[in-house]
């Protein structure tokens, strides 16, 4: 029989070292989770790998302890502990940390497997005076499946679940610090059914971990791991649906509803029946509110919009439930209550009606866990601080009890307003008390607390909300850009727009144009590449996604709208209609863009475009983003180059990845920038938030400073190129003197020279990283000559030239390139190995000074495998100290015959480009 002891003030980490509390500092932090302790033998060579300074043998002998392959039928290796007719076996490991980090939920989990049937105890796994597990057989032993038992207070055995023999069994075991309760158990990943908790058997943990075979027994035992875990403090810049744990002791199933309504018409009401039932309109004046019928009747726009929110009430209402079902209930509440309340309405309808009552009265009824949704967030049940789902179910509940008040009893209005109170308004006003972090979880928290202190006619929390909701305002850099991308610059404005609303655009558009969103539309339109969709009309997905955002994703329309309202900008209409379509076509099926136009009424002004404002192709925006475009037509040359600092928003879901290039061109997505893995998932520590993950220098494959600060020192634009220089040395942490970028763009006909120029304080190994687009299988990258590879895709291609100063070596692998945010690991938009293909340029040995020196021209696929007469040279080094490299272009009507030569000189004073053509004449020359 096997006895498992954990024990100690907490849980630390590490395999090959002593457990010690340095190690709890440095404990690796993984998916959203800390593991603060592991022992993995399925990867280790002795199974005492940190003895004689770390672990005691306390009984049994060294032979008993083995490492063996293929145990129980099963790949891989394992520990084995022998047995030993009666012998205990007992390996004991130390514990160390400071009892102060006990606190929130710890996870267990150990992998282990017997290898036959058997009488008595066969496993028995303690954690320190926490937890007692044990495994018995029956007493024919005859089963093939033994009792899983809890020992409780009074050490009395419970059976949770059957533990089968013959292979390896994964458990996992949620310890909640706060309550002293085992809360949850995992077998295999599968929740155990009906095991409502256990309280602890003690309040403290001992202070060592011991893996014991005991006597009597017989069965050989297997195990292949040991993995202690902890969430990681819950980030206050995390977006909408992200943080902490992957499996967690709060699951709440969705509404009981099972009637599925029929024959539903939901017709809008007379204006004059639409305001008789209610004292708040919240976010129309009731002048806006009575018109908003008549605006659907003449507005195809408006018409469109209603028409989606008709539909997708209606859907609901036949199938019984809120739209959604493959994530936690609470977002499909939060997503549907909004939808349903205003509905309800402009149309009274009786059905729609008896559907939110329903889950009304459900919602309020839930525990506040439900509400801090502790699935995922941090919960205090003394003192409950809200996140972002409390805040979202916070406004649409305060808009059900604004518009639909005849729904309820005055003993149910009484409970309702109770619990938005307590379980909503209160823990988002701690939220604002407390927080101290800059981004966008303050627009969604203030917009919460506003809604539900104008519904509840709480002015002192309004005025709070207020401020903050004044103080976000004020992240958004001066030229409208946006420190943590643009993904969640649209979150943010899109749960900053409710509160403006309802505080009244009069008061709120001054105050939007004195801020930096008055540039926002203009810095919104840089991002997008402008693909061409299949003969839609229709621009399709496709972005600039430094950080934590993502590349396929269209311009939010609430946004777009709002802004161009409010701002008088057509800038965001083109950008909608482009994306989304035209009149009736841009309807989606969203309360908000209703709101959103019967507060505009008639102010949405014409469509403008990027040639019509006469933007220019270049732009280096506050935020630190450097884009260069070729033009703005459709699938043109789109270039980032990931430069700046902190930014407003500090360092919010920001990455190691200064001086990085992505690339779009010809309606591909060429340099790809990793996107985000689920917030949980191994890969985002592993790969998402690893420097030499991104387009950009490595030294020795080390990652950039976590607060990495880069600078565009130097831009110039003239009709024939475009350039920027982004300097990140004081990104890296070995403190070079020099990590230097220029991105020259030469627009006829359309190629890029990226200089890197690199001074390190002392030799060491520099690397060169590029990934490029596989997501869907269809991208090859082949090597034509030394330095020289094509990279193709359906629609267009990439010719990459890479020289340096220094011998080089070059790797070929596979990358990862997620699609789009996923909110569990392994979600459908989580990229696997080979979603990217990896191109690494390394010195071949240490130096202390490089240049790399590298040609990128994309092509579209009719032009793929016509790049005769496109050559490029590198000449080396002459003797003042200048390299050079020479570019023939061809004649595009005669690709045999070289139409000019463009000659490029890179010294210490800078980079000097000069063409001529093919009689040697200088046409265009310019130092840099």
């Amino acid at each position: 029989m096997l006895a498992f002891c954990m024990a100690g003030a907490g849980l630390p980490g590490g395999f090959a070292s002593p457990l010690t509390a340095a190690a709890v500092e440095q404990s690796k932090e993984n998916a959203g989770m800390i593991e603060v302790f592991k022992v993995d033998w399925s990867q280790a060579d002795d199974p005492f790998a940190p003895l004689p300074s770390g672990w005691v043998i306390s009984e049994g002998h060294r032979s008993h302890f083995s490492i063996v392959t293929g145990a129980l039928g099963e790949s891989g290796q394992s520990l084995r502990i022998e047995n030993v007719a009666g012998e205990a076996r007992i390996l004991r490991l130390p514990l160390a940390i400071d009892p102060k980090q006990i606190t929130g939920t710890y996870y267990v989990e150990f992998e282990a497997g017997i290898d036959q049937t058997g009488a008595g105890w066969a496993i028995f796994l303690l954690v320190g005076n926490v937890l007692d597990f044990r495994v018995r057989g029956s007493s024919t032993g005859d089963g093939g499946w033994h009792e899983a038992c809890l020992m409780d207070p009074s050490n009395q055995p419970k059976k949770v679940f059957e533990f089968p023999s013959g292979r390896f069994v994964r458990i996992k075991f949620a310890l909640d610090a706060d309550r002293k309760r085992i809360t949850n158990i995992w077998v295999d990943d599968s929740p155990v059914p009906g095991f409502a908790g256990m309280d602890w058997k003690n309040n403290t943990i001992a202070s060592n971990v011991q893996i014991i075979g005991t006597t009597p027994s017989d069965v050989e035992i297997y195990v292949r791991h040991l993995i202690i875990t902890r969430p990681v403090e819950p980030e206050t810049g995390s977006g909408a649906m992200e943080t902490a744990a992957s499996d967690a002791p709060f699951s709440f199933p969705p509404i009981p509803i099972t009637r599925a309504f029929s024959e539903v018409k939901l017709t809008l009401q007379q204006p004059e029946l639409i305001l008789e039932k209610i004292d708040e309109p919240l976010f129309f004046s009731r002048e806006q509110l009575s018109a908003l019928p008549q605006l659907v009747r003449t507005n195809p726009l408006v018409a469109g919009v209603w028409e989606g929110l008709r539909t997708k009430v209606l859907r609901a209402l036949m199938q019984g439930a809120f739209p959604g079902g493959k994530q936690p209930y609470i977002y499909d509440l939060i997503g549907g209550l909004p939808d349903f309340a205003l509905v309800y309405l402009l149309t009274r309808d009786a059905a729609t009606g008896k559907f939110l009552r329903a889950a009304v009265l459900d919602a309020i009824a839930r525990p506040m866990e439900f509400w801090i949704h502790a699935e995922l967030r941090r919960f205090d049940p003394t003192m409950p601080v809200g996140g972002l789902e409390t805040a979202h179910l916070t406004s649409g509940l305060s808009m059900v009890l604004a518009w639909a008040p005849d729904l309820f009893t005055e003993e149910e209005l009484a409970s309702i307003r109770h619990a938005l109170r307590m379980k909503g308004l209160e823990p988002c006003l701690r939220w604002l008390e407390r927080n101290t972090t800059r981004n966008n979880w303050t627009a969604v928290m203030g917009s919460g607390a506003y809604i539900a202190g104008k519904v509840l006619r709480d002015s002192q929390a309004m005025a709070l909300a207020e401020s903050k909701l004044g103080e976000y305002l004020e992240l958004v850099e001066a030229d409208g850009s946006y420190s943590e991308q643009i993904g969640y610059f649209n979150y943010g404005i899109r749960s900053l727009i409710p509160g403006l609303l309802a505080m009244g655009l009069e008061r709120t558009t001054p105050l939007l144009k004195q801020s930096g969103l008055k540039d926002s539309l203009t810095w919104m339109v840089y991002y997008f590449a402008f693909v061409a969709g299949e003969g839609d009309g229709k621009y399709q997905p496709g972005r600039l996604n430094f950080g934590d955002d993502d590349y396929t994703t269209n311009p939010d329309y609430i946004v777009t709208y709002l802004l161009s309202a409010v701002l008088q900008d057509g800038l965001g209409i083109w950008l909608t209609e482009r994306y989304h379509g035209s009149g009736t076509a841009a309807a989606d099926a969203d309360w908000l863009l209703l709101a959103v136009l019967g507060a505009c009424q008639d102010q949405v002004p014409a469509a403008v475009s990027p040639e019509e404002r006469r933007l220019p192709l270049k732009r280096a925006f506050d935020n630190g983003v450097g884009v260069i475009r070729s033009s703005w037509e459709e699938n043109g040359v789109v270039l980032g180059l990931r430069s700046g600092g902190a930014g407003r928003t500090q360092y919010s879901h920001d990455r190691p990845d200064r001086n990085a290039l992505v690339l779009f061109a010809g309606g591909e997505y060429l340099l790809v920038a990793p996107g985000r893995a689920s917030y949980r998932s191994p890969l985002r520590s592993s790969w998402d938030l690893k420097t030499s993950s991104h387009n950009t220098i490595t030294f020795n494959q080390a990652d950039q400073s976590k607060t990495p600060v880069a600078n565009i020192i130097k831009t110039y634009t003239d009709d024939r190129v475009e350039y920027l220089v982004s300097e990140a040395a004081p990104s890296y942490v070995n403190n070079p003197e020099k990590v230097r970028r220029h991105v020259l763009f030469v627009k006829d006909p359309g190629y890029f020279v990226v200089w890197d120029e690199i001074a390190a304080r002392s030799a060491e190994i520099v690397d060169l990283h590029w990934h490029m687009n596989n997501g869907d299988g269809q991208g090859r990258l082949v090597q034509q000559a030394a330095g020289q590879w094509v990279f193709t895709r359906p629609r267009a291609g990439l010719q990459i030239y890479s020289f340096s100063t220094t011998p080089t070596e070059s790797y070929v692998g596979q990358g990862i390139m997620h699609k789009g945010y996923s909110y569990y690991p392994g979600d459908p938009n989580e990229g696997n190995w080979g979603s990217s293909i990896k191109l690494r340029i390394s010195t071949k040995e240490p130096v202390a000074a490089v240049s790399f020196y590298t040609v990128l021209r994309p092509q579209p696929a009719k032009d793929q495998g016509g790049g005769a007469g496109f050559t490029v040279t590198f000449s080396g080094t002459d003797a003042g100290e200048r390299d050079k490299l020479s570019i023939s272009i061809p004649d595009k009507n005669d690709p045999g015959r070289v139409k000019r030569t463009d000659g490029f000189l890179f010294s210490e004073s800078g980079l000097r480009l000069t063409i001529k053509d093919q009689e040697g004449t200088t046409l265009y020359h310019v130092e840099l």
